[in-house]
């Protein structure tokens, strides 16, 4: 009788190839398991568990630890720490405890590389979170953010990104940190977005006095000064003189279903307002424009006819 002892391999659930990808993928989308970034979003698990394996994590590490933010793959700071150490690469490292950030009102991070003396030091304070509109910040219902729950955790966590990011590039090509990207992306409130009403009638007039400093985001642009500036990538706010609105009874065209596509980001509407501006529209012509494309307002275009549309503003200048 044989003595031999049969070694079993590890079960694994990595995809060798496209097409078990793809299965794997919406295997966790579909999983209760499955983080709320990648639920019903296969797509968003096949980039994560790409990206996870170009940085040495496991197809499980990866949903775990990356999130998919505005289209970029963005691991927690926790993740690209892991990801750091096990490079080899990391030869010490050291941060601020929560104390002596609340008391030096800075976090700050040090990281020594083998084979490199410097040490790769950088800070985050108070100061930088309230420049960025952070330190304090609540969520749009209310409710408090993570910086506002808690804040010197924050500080901490800043502060490593930017050392993992600026002293070992290479071993997390290209990955963002979380913590970071998720106070770029997203922030913009929806009232700098241009939602034009249906008919003139449902247009509020303007009162004399405002109740409130903030300016009304649907009234026209009389005085660009008091209005909140569209997120534009390209040159400043078209200051038009004020175009006659359509008159009542004008109904505009009925709108076309469309089948949904992936939207524009908030500086291509930006972008688009403006093409519409410089062809001379008022917010009502720039309503009934969207409508004949299928749209309601400029959030509501998507990518795929983006570019049709702004060629079409900019024939309405000629």
């Amino acid at each position: 009788m044989s003595t031999d002892i049969v070694k079993r391999e590890a079960f694994d659930l990595a995809p060798v190839d496209l097409k078990e990808a793809l299965e794997f993928a919406a295997l966790i989308a579909k999983s209760d398991l499955a983080p709320r970034d990648f639920k019903d979003k296969p797509g968003n698990v096949l980039i994560a568990v790409q990206m996870g394996r170009e940085v040495g994590l496991a197809p499980m590490q990866a949903i775990q630890s990356i999130a998919v933010i505005n289209g970029r793959p963005s691991v927690w700071g926790d993740g690209a720490l892991a990801v750091v150490q096990a490079s080899g690469l990391l030869e010490d490292f050291c941060e601020m405890s929560f104390d002596e950030i609340k008391r030096a009102g800075y976090a700050k991070c040090t990281a020594i590389r083998k084979g490199q003396p410097t040490p790769i030091e950088r800070v985050f304070s108070i100061e930088d979170a309230k420049s960025g509109g952070m330190w304090g910040r609540t969520n749009r219902d209310g409710s408090p953010s993570v910086w506002k729950a808690y804040p010197y955790r924050m500080l901490q966590m800043r502060a490593r990104a930017f050392v993992l990011r600026d002293g070992f590039a290479d071993v997390l090509k290209g990955l963002a940190i979380r913590e970071e990207v998720q106070d770029y992306v997203s922030e913009v409130p929806d009232s700098r977005v241009i939602n034009m009403p249906r008919r003139l009638s449902e247009t509020k007039a303007e009162p004399e006095t405002p109740a409130s400093p903030e300016p009304l985001i649907n009234a026209p642009y009389a005085d660009h000064q008091d209005a909140p500036p569209p997120i534009i990538d390209e040159g400043g706010m078209f200051d038009a003189p004020p175009m006659p609105e359509r008159e009542p009874g004008d109904d505009p065209p009925p709108p076309v279903k469309r089948a949904a596509g992936r939207l524009i980001s908030d500086p291509q509407g930006g972008r688009l307002w403006k093409k519409a501006r410089d062809a001379g529209l008022n917010d009502a012509q720039l309503h009934d424009e969207l409508l004949r494309w299928g749209f309601e307002s400029t959030k509501d275009v998507t990518r795929d006819v983006y570019e049709e549309i702004c060629a079409h503003f900019d024939s309405l200048k000629k």
